[in-house]
């Protein structure tokens, strides 16, 4: 058993500690000595140990394993772990123990936020895109009926210099639009 990175603990019917590996000494930065015996969980902190203490109880009274995922404090600071307890049983049943396995998943959490935010960004992207085509085609008909207009009137007089204003900042909003499209959109790259 200590050969495995992930975390064991061996309990008795009474949750104290029969067996632990050289990791969970390691992350928590304890001796194999001070455990042994101890009514150890694998939270060794006071806050957490009674509630774990009595879920390692159900879990052995029920015969039955249970799967958590749980952040655990180590002496390296703060670590995700797939914990599995399972009871140990003897021929006829009856629960005698407990294995208790926890296994660092903090890099693949990571990697599973990290890919949820880029499912976001993707998502942001399409949104992004329906809107921008949406806009383009009433801000097209905008600048062509204001530039339609500005034939009608002379470029001295008040009306012009408005339609012109409005002929600018219709055309900023189909730059922003296009910006919107390009960004939206996945390109391909031909590397020559």
């Amino acid at each position: 058993i200590d050969v495995t990175p992930d975390l064991l603990i061996l309990q008795d019917p009474a949750t104290r500690c029969l067996a632990v590996n050289k990791a969970f000494c390691t992350f928590f930065g304890l001796q194999e000595d001070s455990v042994l015996g101890s009514s150890c969980v694998m939270h060794p902190s006071e806050m957490e140990s009674e509630p774990e203490r009595a879920e390692n109880l159900r879990v052995m009274s029920a015969g039955v394993p249970l799967q958590v995922e749980r952040q655990m404090h180590g002496v390296s600071g703060d670590r995700w772990f797939h914990v599995v307890k399972t009871p140990v049983l003897d021929s006829a049943g009856h629960a005698i123990g407990l294995l208790c396995n926890a296994r660092d998943i903090t890099t693949f959490r990571e990697l599973q936020a990290r890919m949820s935010q880029s499912q976001k960004l993707e998502s942001l992207g399409q949104l992004a895109a329906g809107v921008a085509h949406e806009i383009n085609t009433p801000l097209g008909i905008i600048l062509g009926y204001t530039q339609l207009l500005l034939d009608d009137f002379a470029p001295e007089s008040e009306t012009y210099e408005t339609l012109k204003t409005i002929e600018k900042h219709t055309r900023i909003c189909k730059k922003i639009v296009a910006d919107l499209l390009r960004c939206s959109r996945t390109t391909q790259l031909d590397k020559k």
